[in-house]
């Protein structure tokens, strides 16, 4: 009886250290200022908006991402990144902008989405690039739903 009992638990434990594994080594699951930080590593400060487009059309070609949208008219509108008062205040300050608008371009991707329970949680990377088209800045936004996201099939395509 004990030899099964011990059997049994070091069964549970080698399933939970995978499910934790597993559940770890999902970059999607890093907090948005380290994902940011990857994604500066791909595309530095600087980069002309064309360079980063090949740089994430190439990395999107190895991943799950959907580049939803580059735009050459309008730059990044913090107020709708979900970011709190403060926080837009912060960054407004820190990019010495005159409105809540980073950039006069923009590049939109959406990477994946993962579960955690009942949530899943959707993850979006803003790139926003100057009147020269240059990088000036990258945001990261984490949005979860109590639902599954129906929507991804519709964006995805």
């Amino acid at each position: 009886m004990k030899k099964v009992m011990i059997y049994i638990l070091i069964a549970l434990l080698v399933l939970v250290s995978i499910i934790i594994i597993v559940v770890l080594s999902n970059p999607l699951r890093r907090t948005p200022e380290r994902i940011r930080e990857s994604m500066l590593e791909l595309t530095p400060i600087g980069i002309s908006i064309d360079e980063a487009m090949e740089v994430l059309e190439k990395a999107r070609a190895n991943e799950n991402w959907k580049i939803v949208e580059s735009n050459r008219q309008v730059g990044v509108d913090v107020s709708n990144l979900g970011f709190g008062r403060d926080e837009i205040e912060r960054v407004v300050e820190n990019m010495g902008l005159d409105s809540n608008m980073a950039g006069e371009k923009s590049i939109y991707v959406l990477f994946d989405r993962y579960r955690s329970g009942i949530i899943w949680t959707s993850v979006y990377a803003y790139w926003a690039f100057d009147e020269n088209e240059e990088l000036i800045e990258i945001f990261v936004r984490k949005i979860g739903s109590y639902s599954s996201p129906s929507h991804w099939e519709n964006i995805r395509n």
